[in-house]
């Protein structure tokens, strides 16, 4: 039962980057996606825009939003209400130290993907202050003091830069994705609580990973509307489509890594099946069963797991794998008895596979969509 249990979650860890990489396509999408009857933001110019954000239209109510919606809507309202002491604890920091610890800060824009000693030691200092330990910038010891506020204040800002760094670089093609993915999974290992800090980073930046269709709120401004879109928007001007578009894009790639990384150490973000189905929705995709495969021969499940098509070969296998990019499924090895083939290993293959799924089927109800869908 255990060992079920752990196949189950495995698959869903596996699931997960595939899900996550595909919220790129419902970012990109974003000008169609939202509800508002305007599917452009107002021209970048001072006298259009502020005409436009004066102005309150009403749109969808949130009662009328679909279930899995409204679900998304409320995990990030009740995401950002718990860390609103981070918040309220940079009140509390005098200006001068919030300069300081923002000075030692500005080592999150120095990653380089062509340096990993750097990165290796930049890292170690950003868990040193995360840590309430000082480091050293320009001839000057700056640290928390693990002050309670100073903290908060601190890993607020690690991940509200970390993600606007990471995805305002690749959007501008002048950095590699992965890189602040690995930066980010390696400090939410080192310190659990920092992953809801990025995923409310995220969900903030690009609120289609949630997921939630943004529709415009009753008596609420269009300014309101396109920041809560995820629009960069100032006095004078609001972010050009093709820019913001762009920057969800990139924002989708960096958490679908990061979701990927995250697996490696069993943390699996349960925002990601969410995100697949709406994704589905959007675009009348089929919400496809769970498939379980079981083979006896071990060298498949590399070959159907995590190899590129490029990887691999064998013409015959590379097209047979190619015809399984459609599905979602997960592969689990019985090896025969003999190791010789021939009838015994065939039958007791066969009776393995029936203890499997008599087996499978005790744990998943009939209702669920997991039932029955071992294959043989």
């Amino acid at each position: 039962g255990d060992d079920l249990k752990q196949q189950l979650q495995q698959q869903e860890e596996q699931a997960a980057a595939a899900a996550a990489a595909a919220a790129a396509v419902v970012a990109a999408a974003a000008g169609t996606v939202t509800a508002a009857p305007i599917t452009t933001p107002p021209d970048p110019s001072t006298s259009q825009f502020l005409e436009c954000s004066s102005q309150s239209t009403t749109h969808k109510d949130n009662n009328q939003l679909p279930s899995l919606l409204l679900e998304a809507i409320k995990k990030g309202d009740d995401l950002k209400l718990s860390l609103q002491e981070f918040e309220d604890a940079a009140q509390r920091v005098s200006n001068s130290d919030k300069l300081d610890l923002k000075k030692a800060l500005a080592m999150l824009n120095q990653f380089n993907a062509g340096n990993p000693t750097n990165n290796r030691d930049k890292l170690s200092k950003v868990i040193m202050l995360l840590s309430g330990r000082p480091i050293v910038y320009v001839d000057k010891s700056i640290g928390t003091d693990n002050q309670p506020d100073k903290v908060k204040f601190v890993q607020n800002n690690v991940a509200l830069q970390i993600i606007k760094i990471g995805h305002d670089k690749q959007a501008t093609n002048t950095v590699n994705i992965g890189m602040y993915a690995w930066v980010i999974s390696n400090v939410w290992k080192a310190f659990p609580v920092m992953g809801n800090l990025f995923l409310h980073r995220f969900y903030e930046t690009c609120p289609y990973l949630l997921p939630r269709n943004v529709s415009q709120n009753l008596g609420q401004s269009e300014e309101e509307f396109y920041k809560a879109m995820g629009y960069r928007i100032t006095s004078e001007a609001c972010e050009k489509q093709d820019n913001y578009v762009t920057r969800m894009g990139a924002a989708a790639q960096l958490y679908g890594l990061v979701v990927a990384l995250m697996a490696k150490y069993k943390i699996s973000l349960s925002d990601v099946r969410p995100c697949d189905r709406f994704l589905r929705s959007i675009l009348d995709f089929p919400t496809p069963k769970s498939i379980t495969d079981i083979l006896d021969h071990k060298p498949l499940l590399k070959i159907f797991g995590d190899r590129c098509l490029e990887d691999i070969p064998n013409p015959r296998l590379r097209n047979l794998k190619e015809k399984t990019l459609s599905y979602r499924f997960q592969m689990i090895h019985i090896p025969g008895n003999t190791g010789k083939g021939g009838s015994l290993d065939s039958d007791a293959f066969r009776r393995a596979l029936l203890q499997y799924r008599n087996t499978f089927r005790a744990y998943a109800p009939r209702d669920s969509p997991h039932y029955g869908s071992v294959t043989m």
